[in-house]
């Protein structure tokens, strides 16, 4: 555990360091920024476990999640989730899987696949993703979501492909997020929250 930490420490600070050199030395005022680090809460009955980093400005925004305790052979999601003002949530300040479809014309929430893998043998993975022109404001929030999508098909590529591109959660939008039954589902979930900016 003492091997990952570090490990997950380092690859924090990469991604500061790398945000820091990409950014102007003088910020305009106003513009948000954050470096945090959080525990990935299990779901589900879920035995995973790890943590994600989150750094972000108004240029971008990195990110990386560890999640261990996986189960090998099973394919893996990881869902962005952005909400800009979580006192519009449907509860305020409390937003959750329904703000992402209601109210129907303008849910609160937006959301979009950040990385997927099918796991090895140690049951471990480390997820990343950098979103360039990323804007984050005051007030908003970022949720990360990790989905398990059972067995990966080795027998069927667009079954494969369902299983690394798409939450396959129908609720969310068929056909093109799920068909049929649901067969993703939350394996564990980390928020983090951007009260001001700095």
């Amino acid at each position: 555990m003492k091997t990952q930490n570090i490990k997950l420490a380092a690859l924090a600070a990469l991604l500061t360091m790398s945000l820091t050199t990409s950014t102007p030395a003088v910020m305009a005022a106003g513009q948000c920024r954050t470096e945090d680090v959080r525990r990935l809460i299990p779901q589900n009955g879920s035995s995973v476990s790890g943590r994600a980093v989150l750094v972000v400005n108004n240029t971008r925004a990195d990110v990386l999640m560890h999640a261990e305790n996986l189960t090998p052979g099973v394919a893996y999601t990881v869902w962005f989730i952005y909400f800009d003002d979580t006192s519009r949530c449907l509860i305020p300040h409390q937003c959750a899987p329904a703000d992402l479809t209601m109210p129907a014309g303008d849910p609160e929430g937006v959301f979009g696949r950040m990385d997927s893998a099918v796991v090895g043998d140690n049951g471990e993975l480390t997820f990343h993703a950098t979103l360039r022109d990323f804007q984050i404001s005051a007030g908003s929030a970022v949720h990360l979501a990790l989905f398990a999508h059972g067995p990966a098909s080795t027998t069927d590529n667009q079954e494969r492909a369902r299983q690394l591109l798409t939450p396959e959660a129908p609720g969310l939008g068929a056909p093109g997020l799920g068909l049929g039954t649901q067969k993703g589902f939350p394996v564990v979930f980390a928020t983090f929250d951007i009260p001001s900016c700095k």
